[in-house]
């Protein structure tokens, strides 16, 4: 009985070890994008993913999403060095533009607890009267067995989050292009600088 008892075991960790000896060797090393078509010109895309504040508006990074999230703002209100730090029970993350290009792209580097940093951009290209608008993050997960394993599934899982995000980014701004349209009835006013018929006394 002890001797199978035995063999049960050593069967056992054996083939812990093998999982994570492979896991081990497992590439860390991802990249991942999602895109999403905004009926907006890219100037006001290009103003919501800027002002480091707006980002509450759309990211994933918000309080209605995250329970007992903080944030903090620094450095200038837009472009590059605009910076957020936020705190939550998942662990600590922050997010720095490096590059700024208006109206075509966004870069910035994110780091998540014990992650190592990543380096993303949002790139806006104009078609018609809407924008198009790529999301694309390349990154390194840190080192063991446990994230070799992650790392399989985890390109596709921050894609899911960030189509989440750019959804949420295309209501904003389609909201917002929408607010400032002209109205119907103010199309079918007449100018006031053009002269008006004025009836003529009895």
């Amino acid at each position: 009985m002890l001797n199978i008892l035995f063999r049960i075991l050593t069967v056992v960790a054996v083939f812990v070890m093998i999982v994570l000896l492979i896991g081990t060797l497992l590439p860390r090393a991802f990249e991942t994008s999602s895109s999403v078509k905004i009926e907006a010109s890219p100037e006001v895309v290009f103003r919501q993913i800027n002002i480091m504040k707006y980002w509450s508006n759309w990211s994933m990074w918000n309080e209605h999403d995250i329970s007992g999230l903080r944030v903090e703002y620094s450095g200038p209100e837009s472009g590059v060095g605009a910076m957020q730090k936020w705190t939550e029970l998942r662990g600590d993350g922050q997010l720095r533009i490096t590059e700024s290009v208006p109206n075509q792209k966004l870069s910035f580097v994110s780091s998540f607890s014990n992650f190592p940093e990543m380096d993303s951009n949002l790139m806006l290209t104009p078609d018609g009267n809407s924008t198009n608008v790529v999301w694309t993050s390349v990154g390194t997960l840190p080192s063991g067995p446990f994230y070799g394993w992650f790392g399989i599934t985890f390109g596709d899982s921050l894609a899911v989050e960030y189509k989440k995000a750019l959804d949420r980014l295309k209501r904003v701004c389609e909201q917002e292009t929408k607010l400032n349209q002209p109205s119907q009835s103010d199309s079918n006013e007449p100018d006031s600088s053009e002269p008006q018929d004025v009836p003529a006394s009895g």
